[in-house]
């Protein structure tokens, strides 16, 4: 009948050669019998003969040749080729990118109930493409595609569930759609449940049924499961750690494009994890991330070309890659950018536009933006000084546990600047900072205990102070301590402890040091 210029019969024909049933398959054959139906007016071989074109399959691949036979097959009210007409406007495919078109393609394929248009026009409403924003319309369009077991429909489902987009966050509903979609075969939403179990998200925590998850996904390809699985293995979850198979993974991920691998991979090799430390390395796979727009990668490039770390170092192309970084609202990197116009890296020093990056990282509670805005304000630096500005900037750097900041805040109480003196609140930020590893603030901490500033004087705790902080080379504290020894205040008195203690602190550049240890020498110690 095909023979016989019979559409149907040459339709069938076509399809049999394009998926080798019952004969050999051959492309050429079904592209023939495939015009001399379309040519007819058949409105399935009008489709698939654009389908070819689209993708160039047993002919030169033609995007003008696609959309003349889609159109010809959209007329008809081919709900497919009315869908993929949307594609071609939506990407640009042979065409330029026109949502309101891309729109009204998707709109009239819905409207014969096809899943995947359904999910495209809804997709377009989530994200105000080519019409008005509308979260309520395209969660009933997504449901409209669902319940025809769409899985890209159940999983976007469960991704708005999860997020609390345009409906109250409900990880238990985020959990069901995406388990619909992942019995369905579908790699993301198969990926998405392996982080729920991971993260214990709307189901009690359970790295082996996330690993379950994440191991379907990445046998069909998903790049973002691999990187996962090679998570779990380098920290231990689920599995026992093994940082060469985390390895593994995250170069079949890296390789299959998923920069959160490349970033994964340039961690391990700029830390030595692993695998060598190997700083280009790590620049090569920060930078394949980069790339692909990761802003936390975006940020380590920066920092590489700041430290000339395994590459040359360049301000200037620091700064370019901070302020990429920063355009994400990556906080690190607006005090990098302000830390460089303070210092004059890179760009012409000015001390203005460095306040206002660290005002802009100390807003989003950056402790050490919040630090370096308050030696700004203490020192004038870039702004009128303003003491009581600083005490604010340090206080709340401070409560969230920065030593610097508890160590400045101290002094300021102990001096009086900035606020009223008080002895014991200085004392407290002092303890604070001493105990979070700050050496000026335990040598501050030893005076405060040897003299009974804003606290009971207590000389052993001065010398466990001072000994604290001259393990950490602090010239004061040595000088200290070895007076106490040489007085014998509050301890056994013993010259020639002192005298040790009087040279390593002139070893650390303190004159009074080498003075005493010079008098304590001529005095045959």
């Amino acid at each position: 009948m095909a023979e016989q210029g019979d559409p149907v019969a040459q339709y069938y024909l076509a399809a049999s050669y394009a998926n080798g049933k019952g004969v050999t398959q051959d492309f050429n054959l079904a592209f023939k019998w495939y015009v001399l139906s379309a040519n007819q007016g058949l409105s399935d071989a009008q489709y698939d003969l654009g389908y070819m074109y689209d993708e160039g399959i047993g002919v030169e691949q033609s995007y003008a040749e696609a959309r003349k036979w889609y159109e010809l097959a959209a007329n008809q009210e081919h709900p497919v080729a009315q869908n993929d007409l949307g594609i071609m406007y939506e990407y640009g495919n042979g065409v330029d990118i026109d949502y309101v078109k891309a729109v009204h393609w998707y709109r009239l394929s819905a409207s014969s109930g096809y899943p995947v248009a359904q999910f495209n026009l809804g997709l377009k409403y989530q994200l105000g493409l080519g019409l008005s924003q509308d979260y309520s319309k395209a969660q009933e369009l997504y449901l409209l595609s669902a319940n025809q077991n769409y899985s890209f429909a159940q999983n976007e489902i469960g991704y708005i569930y999860e997020i609390g987009e345009g409906v109250n966050q409900n990880h238990e509903e985020a959990l069901k759609w995406y388990q619909l979609a992942a019995n369905n075969g579908n790699a993301i939403a198969q990926n998405n449940l392996g982080l729920m179990y991971d993260n214990g998200q709307g189901v009690q925590q359970d790295y082996e049924e996330a690993l379950k998850w994440y191991h379907i996904a990445a046998s069909q390809g998903s790049a973002d499961a691999q990187n996962n699985i090679g998570v779990m293995y380098q920290f231990g979850h689920g599995v026992k750690q093994n940082l060469t198979k985390a390895i593994e993974w995250f170069h079949l991920a890296a390789n299959g494009g998923a920069a959160l691998a490349q970033y994964n991979l340039g961690y391990l090799y700029e830390n030595g994890m692993g695998v060598e430390k190997d700083f280009v390395k790590s620049f090569e796979w920060y930078h394949l991330a980069a790339t692909q727009g990761d802003g936390f990668a975006i940020y380590k490039i920066g920092t590489a070309f700041q430290g000339g770390i395994g590459v040359e170092r360049d301000y200037k192309e620091a700064m370019n890659w901070y302020q990429l970084a920063a355009s994400q609202e990556n906080v690190e990197a607006f005090v990098n950018i302000g830390y460089l116009y303070s210092e004059g890296l890179g760009v012409e020093q000015n001390f203005t536009s460095a306040l206002e990056w660290y005002r802009k990282a100390a807003e989003k509670n950056n402790t050490q933006a919040q630090y370096n805005l308050g030696l700004m304000y203490q020192y004038g630096i870039g702004i009128k000084q303003d003491l009581p500005e600083a005490v604010k900037w340090y206080g709340l750097a401070a409560e969230e546990g920065m030593a610097n900041a508890q160590n400045n805040l101290g002094i300021l109480y102990e001096s009086g600047t900035g606020v009223h003196q008080d002895l014991n609140t200085a004392f407290k930020w002092f303890l604070l900072a001493a105990e979070n590893g700050n050496v000026n603030a335990q040598f501050n901490l030893g005076l405060f205990y040897e003299h009974g500033k804003g606290v009971t004087k207590n000389i052993s705790q001065a010398i466990n102070w001072y000994r604290i902080a001259g393990e950490q080379g602090d010239a004061l504290s040595l000088y200290n301590l070895g007076t106490l020894y040489y007085k014998g205040s509050g301890i056994e008195q013993n010259k020639h402890v002192a005298k040790e203690l009087f040279g390593r602190s002139c070893d650390n550049q303190f004159q009074q040091g080498c003075d005493s240890y010079k008098n304590l020498n001529k005095e045959g110690y």
